[in-house]
């Protein structure tokens, strides 16, 4: 994986893994306002062959409201799923949430002393309810975080080990690598990432977000902003 020492191998085996991916209905659901969950954190009726109870399987509700099923009945992939699935959106951020609560994250209002702080919202982990507030899509809707964010990344770590072969060599964070997704629109889109580097002599390039002002700072504690806030000015 990008940030840990960990491989994952797909298979279509679910008895033989240890996180299963699937669909479901609202009766099968903890709550009917539920897009997803995992079984990490929530008591469930879903069992194996032998009756034990699964933890750290993933199951979304193609009855949730939000209106996002990533498969249509017949199992093929739905014709906005692309859309629904773009970085920064809800619906790619219930992916990674769910993923990390399925590799031993809990929410961060679940943490005494993070909970209710200025730690509590997606600009430090993807497992807050919490958005950032401050970024929006060009269609006004609130930014969600585009991956794995600083505490995500720190306490995965923790658990599993460091990755230290990713983008190990000199490195360079551009617009559409590193910096928003490929095909951005430096002067219009906004982006919310965190990056994680193994090595090497990097550079972080504002070049391409000539529009807007930009804030590199690499002090621990500190953020960057660079580019549009989505809503029509710069992110600081």
């Amino acid at each position: 994986m990008d940030v840990i020492n960990v491989d994952f191998n797909l298979t279509t085996t679910p008895t033989d893994s240890n996180m299963v991916f699937g669909q479901s209905s609202t009766a099968s659901f903890p709550s009917s306002l539920h897009a997803a969950y995992s079984t990490y954190i929530t008591t469930s009726t879903i069992t194996d062959s032998n009756q034990n109870q699964k933890y750290g399987d993933i199951f979304f509700n193609h009855d949730y409201s939000g209106g996002w099923s990533i498969l249509e009945t017949d199992n093929t992939p739905s014709n906005n799923s692309d859309n629904l699935l773009k970085l920064g959106s809800f619906q790619f951020g219930s992916v990674l949430h769910e993923i990390g609560h399925s590799l031993g994250l809990q929410h961060t209002h679940d943490v005494n002393d993070i909970s209710g702080t200025s730690l509590d919202n997606e600009k430090y982990s993807i497992m807050a309810y919490n958005p950032h507030g401050h970024l929006y899509h060009t269609d006004g809707s609130l930014l969600r975080a585009s991956g794995l964010q600083i505490m995500d990344i720190y306490n995965l770590q923790e658990i599993y080990g460091r990755e230290y072969g990713t983008r190990s060599g000199n490195t360079n964070y551009t617009a559409g690598f590193g910096l928003g997704e490929s095909g951005i629109s430096t002067s219009t889109e906004a982006f919310m990432t965190t990056i994680w580097d193994g090595g090497g002599i990097d550079t972080i390039s504002a070049e391409g977000f000539s529009d807007h002002q930009a804030k590199i700072d690499l002090r621990q504690g500190h953020f960057s902003s660079i580019g549009s806030d989505g809503n029509g000015g710069s992110v600081f």
